[in-house]
């Protein structure tokens, strides 16, 4: 709706303002207006449709890329090495092997148009900055008494990453730990995992030791987790984005932020613990809509939270050991309150079982909770 040198104060007013649409859950590329403002403008002026408020945002001084973007700088003209000790390549097939441990300095890029396929009891040390980025599904099939582990001993590993393969990759008994996220020039990813527009099944699988903002990030996918344990990580454990999955039969141990963050996603979740989360057991926002069962959360500030127009049902759940227990609030001024139905509840050592903001609502046991 206009421009100004503050935030204090609207100085131009758009004599045509812009209604800009969201594109969630597409994958359309975004259309994009050209806007002119004066000189001295540094502030950019937005009312949300249907309220009231007035939000502002930093024009930032960025210049429009000439050359190729980080991503497509990484997948140019890329070729895989025929030679290489770490893989084989038979056909579209590449294979890592059980061999032996294999010691990876430099990054692996898989482009798109391959499988590939990860033995039962392979070992792969990432060190020295190296990473793993790959626009092909991969099948990673370990086994009870041979898992697949994925490491990084010195702790620079540059993240393991899968962007928009056209297959759905299984994961099964691997063992990732000790990762950093994906950084190239100004391009960094925020998951020690990542799989981007890419459908995954993960079983049986260890995310520990991760110092990056999420130990698992999905986005834009399709998933399935079961019997997965996310441990000792910085941030998130797990940061699901604009996905539809299922957490079945987990446990987030002591991370740093959130045990588990849903944005725009419907996840349902069964039977499956969180333990010494530092900030919330269970987020969901941005019009998310998440279904639990047999849930437990102990030793987190916050137990559970639903915000911005996201609904959160819950059958039954336990809470002990928490600052908070239930909050539904309004973060983000383009959205509404959150809402919560919990059928069944046990709490203990709970210092304030709930804090609802005007405008969301908990259903606790029947009794409906405004405030």
């Amino acid at each position: 709706i206009g421009t100004g040198s503050s935030r204090a104060q609207m100085n131009y007013t758009l004599e045509n303002p812009y209604l800009v649409w969201s594109n969630r859950f597409g994958n359309k590329a975004p259309k994009y207006n050209d806007l002119i403002v004066p000189k001295d403008a540094t502030f950019i002026f937005c009312r949300p449709v249907g309220l009231d408020t007035i939000i502002t945002s930093t024009i930032s001084n960025a210049g429009i890329p000439e050359n190729s973007t980080s991503s497509q700088e990484i997948f140019s003209g890329v070729e895989l090495d025929t030679t290489s000790m770490f893989y084989d390549i038979e056909g579209s097939k590449i294979i890592f092997r059980s061999d032996e441990k294999k010691i990876i300095r430099k990054d692996i890029v898989i482009p798109e148009g391959y499988r590939v396929f990860f033995e039962q009891g392979t070992e792969l040390d990432f060190i020295q900055g190296a990473g793993f980025i790959s626009k092909s599904n991969v099948f990673m099939y370990g086994k009870p008494e041979a898992p697949i582990r994925i490491t990084s001993s010195d702790g620079s590993a540059r993240g393991f990453t899968v962007l928009q393969a056209p297959e759905r990759s299984n994961v099964q008994y691997v063992i990732f730990s000790g990762f950093d996220t994906w950084k190239h020039k100004n391009w960094i990813l925020t998951g020690a995992v990542t799989f981007y527009e890419s459908d995954v099944n993960i079983e049986n699988t260890i995310f520990t030791d991760n110092h990056c903002e999420d130990a698992l990030n999905i986005i834009r996918s399709e998933f399935t987790t079961k019997n997965i344990t996310v441990s000792n990580t910085f941030g998130d454990g797990f940061d699901c984005d604009f996905c539809e999955g299922e957490i079945l039969d987990s446990e987030f141990l002591n991370t740093g932020n959130d045990g588990m963050d849903f944005s725009g996603s419907a996840i349902r979740i069964i039977n499956t613990s969180v333990k010494d989360a530092g900030d919330k057991g269970l987020s969901v926002g941005e019009e998310s809509n998440v279904f639990a069962d047999k849930l437990n959360i102990s030793g987190a500030a916050l137990g559970v939270a639903s915000k911005d127009l996201s609904i959160l049902e819950i059958s039954r759940i336990e809470m002990k050991n928490c600052q908070q227990g239930f909050a539904a609030y309004r973060k983000k001024p383009e959205y509404g309150g959150g809402t919560i139905y919990v059928k069944e509840y046990s709490v203990k050592d709970i210092g304030l079982l709930h804090q609802i903001e005007p405008g969301s609502k908990l259903k606790l046991s029947g009794t409906l909770i405004t405030e």
